[in-house]
């Protein structure tokens, strides 16, 4: 048989496995974080929007604010929303073939360094990787493999542009370059890679490398244009004191390692967090990190390039998510996507080095065989974890039920449902777990008010109003329903939290306009239509009318 040939069956295989897998998420709702990206965003509902996109924050769409700029991943949605309008399939669907994408993007990628068939191996492995499950079956998690995806390719064309020269391998290296950052943040992890390459391969960066640091450089420039100012979603300076900060990166190192080779009891929201040095998890931390790295410059020493490559990809782009930074989660699946696409290298260096010993060959394939089909039927059964909302929200609760977004979610979805008593239920235990937290008393106002118990959602707004810790969504709504019960007063505190949560806000100064208007306060009146004219909003006729004859 003709390699031709033989390579098409290897990428054949790739699909139809990968496909096979993760058709079992397509009967997913939408859950988690789609109701911020898809549901309730009406930017997506129109490519009139596209120019928002590009000029927004993430969260905008669906009027909540967001340090995310990630205009790419939302243009993936405008064009889902397009085919499929509000069903969930077509989403998952996109999530999979976008997954099958990365997957022979990473194999046309190691190929270029070792043999077809350690490349094939790899990207198998990681194509049906238990961690993966949660990237590819939550629809809201397809910017991380958008961006995995433009990464991939940037790299693969850096590295002919490195053998080349040709300027035009490095025009499109940078494109996808980026692509990546447009589609998240963490692109910017390509940069650090470069050097990596540069060094694993005893090669001198050339100038071209250059236009990858003014490319972010660019970036920045245009997220301080697009929020007005410095704006991060996280912050570059460490989580907290040295000895925390290790504590927090050994023990997540751990558990990732754990995530990957002993793939059962995945779930989002870990909060497992060390209590001290005396748990033994960051002392393993310790030791894998320190095989690692160990594995990573024996593997340097006797040329095992590519090996080398791998390993210190996988550590180097791992080690952000590892507590070091005060990231949303502590540990989560989907941060092991693009460090994996790493290891996936390496495991094929190392592979493609036993493969060529006659002796390794045969066993090297079969245990690699028993490990692709252990990880697809975890896979396959992983991915019921995505299935059902209410489903998924109990299970991780067994496993977090300290955990307040879970339980606030679980409450939404039992509202969505129609179970409005079971709602109610679930924000009382929020409430008796955390009495301090707003988001409980915030939920079971609105779920009273869903029962059509005005009054006794009162009470509840109240409360969260009184308590600092409230986002800006829950303040804004919290007044607009007081304020139609009559309670402008309480209405008014809330709508100033919240202009102070999300100061460009026009429509909350309108609102705050209002009340003075009602107290025929005509100075602070004037003052904030002025605010809410400056911020986008425009007044009616009767604010124009009062603006106007007030004095």
């Amino acid at each position: 048989m003709s390699p031709r040939f033989l390579l098409a069956v290897g990428v054949m295989l790739l699909v139809f496995s990968t496909f096979f897998v993760y058709s079992f998420s397509l009967k997913g709702g939408f859950i988690w974080d789609d109701h911020i990206l898809v549901k309730n965003n009406e930017f997506i509902r129109d490519f009139s929007n596209v120019g928002k996109v590009f000029t927004a924050d993430w969260g905008k769409g669906a009027g909540i604010p967001s340090s995310f700029y990630r205009p790419l991943s939302t243009l993936s949605f405008m064009l889902d929303y397009r085919l499929w309008k509000m069903n969930s399939c077509g989403y998952h669907l996109v999530n999979v073939l976008v997954h099958i994408a990365v997957v022979l993007l990473l194999f046309w990628l190691v190929r270029y360094f070792t043999s077809d068939l350690a490349a094939l191996i790899a990207a198998l492995a990681y194509a049906v990787a238990p961690v993966n499950v949660e990237t590819v079956a939550n629809i809201g998690a397809r910017t991380e493999m958008l961006a995995t995806l433009f990464m991939l390719l940037a790299a693969g064309f850096y590295a002919r542009y490195r053998d080349a020269y040709k300027t035009s391998y490095l025009t499109l290296s940078l494109i996808c370059f980026l692509s990546a950052l447009l589609t998240k943040e963490t692109a910017l992890l390509f940069l650090p890679l470069l050097v990596l390459y540069h060094l694993c391969f005893w090669q001198k960066p050339r100038a071209g490398v250059l236009w990858f640091v003014a490319a972010a450089a660019g970036y920045f420039l245009l997220r301080r244009f697009i929020f007005q100012g410095y704006s991060f979603p996280f912050s570059f300076l460490p989580a907290g004191r040295p000895g925390h900060v290790a504590l927090m990166f050994f023990t997540a190192f751990s558990g990732y390692l754990k995530m990957i080779f002993w793939p059962f009891g995945l779930h989002i929201e870990y909060m497992d967090y060390p209590a001290g040095w005396s748990d033994p998890r960051p002392y393993w931390g310790i030791l894998f990190f320190v095989f690692l790295l160990v594995a990573g410059f024996t593997a340097l020493r006797h040329k095992r390039l590519v090996q080398a490559m791998g390993i210190f990809w996988f550590i180097f782009c791992l080690a952000p998510f590892c507590g070091i930074y005060p990231l949303p989660f502590y540990k989560a699946d989907h941060y092991l996507y693009f460090p994996l696409a790493g290891a996936a290298l390496g495991f094929a260096g190392a592979l493609d080095y036993l493969i060529q010993n006659a002796g390794f060959k045969r066993p090297a394939v079969y245990i690699s065989a028993l490990l692709i089909l252990f990880y697809a039927v975890i896979a396959i059964k992983q991915n019921a974890y995505w299935a059902d909302a209410i489903g998924f929200y109990k299970t991780t609760l067994a496993y977090s039920p300290q955990s307040v977004r879970i339980r606030v979610m679980l409450g939404n979805e039992y509202l969505d449902r129609g179970r409005t008593a079971d709602a109610i239920a679930q924000f009382k235990e929020l409430i008796r777990i955390h009495p301090e937290n707003s988001q409980g008393y915030y939920n079971l106002g609105l779920a009273y008010m869903s029962a059509g118990n005005k009054a006794a959602a009162v009470a509840p707004l109240k409360k969260s109003i009184e308590l600092e810790d409230g986002e800006f969504a829950a303040y804004f709504n919290s007044a607009a329903i007081l304020y139609s019960l009559g309670y402008k007063d309480e209405a008014l505190t809330a709508w100033e939290k919240a202009a102070v949560r999300y100061p460009a806000h026009g429509s909350t100064y309108a609102n705050i306009a209002a009340v003075y208007i009602d107290r025929g306060d005509c100075a602070p009146a004037k003052a904030y239509i002025d605010q809410a004219v400056v911020n986008g909003y425009t007044v009616n006729a009767g604010m124009k009318e009062y603006y106007e004859t007030c004095k």
